[in-house]
């Protein structure tokens, strides 16, 4: 077998183990099923581009999942869209470009009384609940993630968002 091949090979099955996941993650980012998939493929092939790279092949999924989430970031930048992220300290922050300023200014307001109920979580379950909801990922991926159990991690987000959503009715609109 050439390089080339086993190249070839180890892309093939790369892109069998990590597509469906990164879709997953970018379609909840972009809510839109066509751009997930153009973002995945463009991923990959920025991925095939840097193989050389990748030093530690235990980290594939985080280096495509950090490629992936750039190259949706940078398509919702030039196609003026919102893109919501949690940053490393649990908080939330909004990009706006060239969107209408109520638009904005509603979103704001929004994700600023999420980011205010949240803040007072315990930090475990502030993660697991960004994980799921910002980020996408299954609670069984969670669960791996954080090594909490996956019945743990359900309950958690169902008590979060039955949280959330009582602590926020009425104080919006």
């Amino acid at each position: 077998m050439t390089n080339c091949e086993l190249l070839d090979e180890i892309f093939a099955e790369m892109y069998q183990r990590y597509s469906k996941k990164l879709y997953k993650m970018i379609f909840n980012m972009t809510k839109d099923a066509f751009l997930a998939e153009d973002i995945v493929q463009e991923t990959f092939i920025k991925a095939f581009c840097k193989m050389e790279t990748i030093i530690d092949s235990e980290k594939i999924g985080a280096w495509l999942t950090v490629i992936a989430k750039r190259t949706a970031i940078d398509y919702l930048r030039k196609e003026n869209r919102y893109l919501i992220s949690p940053l490393e300290d649990g908080q939330l922050f909004v990009e706006t470009i060239n969107n209408s300023v109520e638009q904005a200014a509603e979103f704001m307001e929004i994700m600023e009384a999420v980011q205010l109920q949240i803040s007072g979580w315990d930090s475990a379950k502030r993660n697991v609940f960004l994980l799921k909801s910002f980020y996408g990922l299954k609670e069984e991926e969670i669960s791996q993630q954080m090594n909490i159990k996956t019945g743990t991690i359900k309950t958690w987000i169902f008590r979060s968002r039955k949280c959330l959503k009582e602590q926020l009715r009425g104080k919006l609109y």
